[in-house]
């Protein structure tokens, strides 16, 4: 469904092949770890000493022929950076369930490039917002890092792809704005239909209030608007998931803190 909604934004809104609305997302590519390479428009997955294990070049897999002549049998030249979890130019990593479809967009993206697409001119650049999730000046924070990121990578051959991937997400995914109008698809198909999506957790529940009824304190905190995060614990835990004896009540009201429309729901 991600996959789907970023595609949903970038064929309309940035002008991409309408092929990408019939793309699947690939198997071989939907696991933690993979990583772009700005410069090739490689997607590598690496071993636990930064050698290529596995490569590909858009959808096309590349052979160990060619991923040891163009990588040799050392690290990877980027391995170091990748083991400091610095960010840079020439790279992306996947590291979670929410970002993994993006390498297989991305490998959509670059057969698409390869095939002579490009950006319609009256679109500009696809420079990226640096919305901030810890300082209202937008300095230093994950986010502003990654528009840097984006702005350095769009001057590599392949790294003008990263700005409009990040358009989809922000597009797609603002807690604020995603929600409430439902655009992008991701969050109105769940309010559509949250039994197709959503698991309930009764054993979670009641281990959670077990851990309550001891005093041990449950702490609860997300980077969802407070309506998303209402609407997934409600039908993950039911109804009465604030109310007494469950694991979140608290004597102390919900707080909600709100920085550049990213918002936080603690209880205490």
């Amino acid at each position: 469904m991600i996959f789907e909604s970023l595609v949903g934004y970038l064929v309309p809104q940035r002008g991409w092949p309408e092929s990408l609305l019939t793309a699947d997302p690939r198997p071989d590519l939907n696991c933690k770890g993979v990583l772009f390479e700005t410069s090739s428009g490689n997607l590598l997955r690496l071993d636990q000493n930064g050698r290529v294990l596995q490569g590909f070049h858009g959808t096309t897999r590349l052979t160990n022929e060619a991923i040891t002549a163009k990588y040799g049998s050392g690290p990877w030249q980027d391995f170091e950076r990748l083991q400091n979890m610095e960010r840079h130019e020439n790279f992306l990593l996947f590291l979670t369930y929410f970002d993994m479809p993006a390498a297989s967009l991305l490998a959509y993206m670059v057969d698409a490039v390869d095939a002579g697409w490009s950006a319609p001119a009256h679109l500009g650049e696809a420079d990226v917002p640096a919305h901030s999730t810890d300082h209202a000046d937008g300095h230093n924070t994950p986010a502003a890092e990654a528009a840097k990121t984006a702005a350095a990578a769009s001057e590599q051959h392949y790294g003008h792809l990263i700005p409009d991937l990040f358009r989809s997400f922000n597009y797609v995914f603002d807690n604020v704005e995603g929600f409430t109008p439902r655009r992008g698809g991701f969050f109105s198909a769940l309010q559509d239909n949250p039994k197709m999506y959503l698991l309930q957790r009764p054993a979670l529940k009641q281990w959670l209030q077990e851990r309550s009824q001891r005093k041990q304190q449950a702490f609860l905190a997300t980077n969802s608007c407070l309506a998303f995060a209402h609407f997934l614990l409600q039908r993950i835990f039911g109804d009465d998931w604030k109310v007494r004896p469950t694991a979140f009540q608290s004597p102390r009201p919900y707080a909600h803190y709100l920085a550049l429309c990213r918002t936080a729901l603690i209880a205490l």
